[in-house]
């Protein structure tokens, strides 16, 4: 249960353009992809039972430890946002009321929970699973019975890659982290350590212990992405939950049912958060006893902030949201067709960048792609000549970019990668208002720093 919260049916209205068959296929893909890390992951946590922040720290040494420690407090606190804006969501349409008193309403109920009541909300924690899927459970009921559903249909084409990547935020990459800190309280994958000559003895494998936290995390992420897709196709939105509001009775208590839900389980993203920040800063020195309740009430306040400030909304509506200073980038091949939908995807930006790359590595030319160095300095021109052809077609009004990669740069002959960038940047004519970048790959480090 730990993906399911009231903000998981988000993933319904995400994909929801996608059509309900191809959601279903991207959240099966997710699982294919990321089921082996995370069983290997659990295990882990059965063989040597520490949390994943001291494991990490074993394996990659104090600095890494302490940005990775960092990058999940934010996280962490920007669950907690969105979580929280969810829950004023539900109380304001319960109350008929703006959602503003609500966010810090909720914001401040769970500080005050985490600070000074964390034994009761890691007791009740199995109540309010059962809390969650009772409500949910009785609202999409509702709506099934009451409403004229019909299966969300594709309304827009599949890009698996972003598909993808938003299931598995959601779920598998939001939770890997947590897999080994609660599989060490399973049954131990070393049934007795070593003695004297005799060595340690494992226990048999458990197949189960390997499936079960990428099934457990998705499962959740299934039934409640297909409920919130149903529900954006029936009632115009995601949020099951506001349904409560216009239910006469059980309605508001169900609704009401799903916010306790909310406080239960965003309370338990601000401690994470609070101790993620608490492990980065021992990589610096040891932090003091007061410094655990004022780093929980900053960030729930920051937290908080994010939701007033609307980051449910640009969860929802990211792309059209991009600020004026940030640039969105997305890579492509050499074919027309794939340069076209590329430059088409990016139509509303305000500023973009198109990157593209071709094999220019001497064993990929020669061997791969069996062409001349000649041939591979023309598909690099041809590619980008289709670039400024589909930039000019739909991208008129954005200030736009180019990337290009010799892939892989450590890998080309130096004077071949001068070449082809060379005459690459004849093609583009790169000038104050003709951005250009020369990115340089080096997934194999084979050179010393001199080539660069």
């Amino acid at each position: 249960m730990a993906s399911a919260s009231a903000t998981t049916p988000l993933v319904g209205a995400l994909l929801f353009n996608i059509g309900l068959w191809y959601m279903l296929a991207a959240i099966a893909l997710s699982w294919v992809l990321f089921f082996l890390p995370l069983g290997v992951a659990s295990e882990m946590g059965r063989e040597l039972p520490l949390p994943t922040l001291l494991m990490a720290r074993r394996n990659f040494g104090w600095h890494a430890t302490f940005l990775f420690s960092l990058l999940f407090t934010f996280v962490n606190m920007a669950w907690f946002g969105l979580n929280c804006a969810v829950g004023a969501q539900i109380l304001a349409s319960l109350s008929h009321s703006s959602v503003v008193p609500w966010y810090w309403l909720v914001g401040g109920l769970d500080i005050v929970l985490v600070v000074f009541g964390y034994k009761w909300l890691e007791y009740f924690y199995r109540y309010t699973a059962l809390l969650l899927v009772l409500c949910y459970g009785a609202l999409t009921a509702y709506l099934f019975l009451h409403f004229s559903l019909h299966v969300p249909r594709q309304t827009a084409p599949v890009e698996w890659g972003p598909a993808i990547t938003t299931v598995a935020g959601f779920a598998i990459l939001g939770w890997a982290y947590e897999v080994s800190t609660v599989s060490r309280f399973c049954r131990p994958a070393i049934d007795s350590p070593a003695t004297g000559d005799q060595p340690a003895r494992k226990a048999p494998p458990r197949l189960w212990y390997f499936l079960m936290p990428s099934l457990g995390i998705m499962l959740p992420v299934v039934l409640m992405g297909v409920m919130g897709a149903f529900s954006q196709e029936a009632i115009g939105t995601w949020n099951i939950a506001t349904l409560g509001a216009s239910i006469s009775g059980w309605g508001a208590i169900a609704a009401f049912g799903a916010t306790l839900g909310v406080l239960h389980t965003n309370a338990m993203n601000l401690y994470p958060s609070t101790v993620d920040l608490l492990v980065a800063m021992t990589t610096v020195r040891k932090p003091k006893k007061w410094e655990q309740p004022l780093s929980t009430v900053i960030l729930g306040v920051m937290g908080t902030g994010l939701a007033q400030a609307g980051i449910l909304n640009h969860a929802e509506t990211f792309v059209s949201d991009v600020p004026p200073t940030a640039s969105i980038r997305r890579r492509a091949g050499r074919l027309a067709e794939l340069i076209s939908r590329t430059a088409e995807s990016l139509v509303g930006a305000h500023r973009a960048n198109i990157h593209l790359y071709n094999a220019t590595a001497e064993l990929f030319r020669r061997v791969v792609f069996r062409i001349s160095e000649a041939e591979c300095v023309e598909m690099a021109k041809n590619g980008t000549r289709l670039v400024m052809k589909y930039a000019e077609k739909y991208l008129a009004d954005t200030q736009f970019g180019y990337q290009y990669s010799p892939e892989i740069f450590t890998q080309t002959p130096t004077d071949f990668a001068i070449e082809i960038c060379n005459e690459v940047m004849d093609i583009w004519q790169p000038g104050e208002d003709r951005e250009i970048i020369l990115n340089l790959p080096a997934p194999v480090e084979r050179s010393t720093p001199n080539t660069y």
